[in-house]
């Protein structure tokens, strides 16, 4: 992936700070920062500092060689199916690194989001800053920065890996309301 991104053409799509893009690429560079900065493989460094704390013992970075009883595989749209699906094209998850690969259950996404926003895996201040939108240089949100369409469609600025909409910005409180968390 790190070659790959280093042959990007151009190697940047606008100067950095006077737009906003998703970029799974920067997750891939993120995840060997971490690793670097760590010392650790990330898979043991989330396994230690993000599953664990957060009571996701099988929850991990998925290989297509483990057996995984009632692993669910992806579907695509299709119009030439009676039933409107196809099978997705697979892709290793062994390729994104730091840009995806997980294997949770439904119910880990649910307890990982109680783990994250109730406290258990980010100091309040961190929380605080993940959840707050991004700032362009300019000063404007990260949605201003956006293409028109995704600012249409989406309605929400970016924050540190997650969109941010009108209805989620207290995501503690939505958490509450549901029962989890603080």
């Amino acid at each position: 992936m790190l070659d790959w991104i280093v042959r990007l053409t151009p190697a940047l799509q606008f100067e950095p700070g006077s737009k906003w893009a998703y970029s799974n690429s920067n997750y891939v560079l993120l995840g060997l920062i971490a690793e670097r900065a760590s010392g650790l493989g990330l898979e043991q460094l989330f396994a230690e500092r993000l599953f664990r704390p957060a009571g996701l013992q099988s929850t991990a970075f998925d290989n297509p060689a483990d057996i995984v009883p009632g692993r669910v595989r992806g579907y695509r749209r299709s119009r030439t199916r009676p039933t409107g699906l196809a099978n997705a094209q697979w892709i290793s998850p062994t390729i994104p690194v730091g840009a995806g690969g997980l294997r949770p259950t439904g119910g880990h996404l649910i307890r990982w989001s109680d783990a994250l926003f109730g406290g258990r895996v980010l100091k309040p201040r961190s929380l605080e800053m993940m959840v707050a939108p991004g700032r362009l240089k300019d000063r404007r949100t990260t949605k201003l920065g956006m293409p028109l369409d995704w600012q249409k469609g989406l309605n929400a600025d970016y924050g540190m890996g997650v969109f941010i909409t009108p209805t989620n910005k207290d995501f503690t409180g939505f958490l509450a309301s549901l029962g989890f968390g603080a």
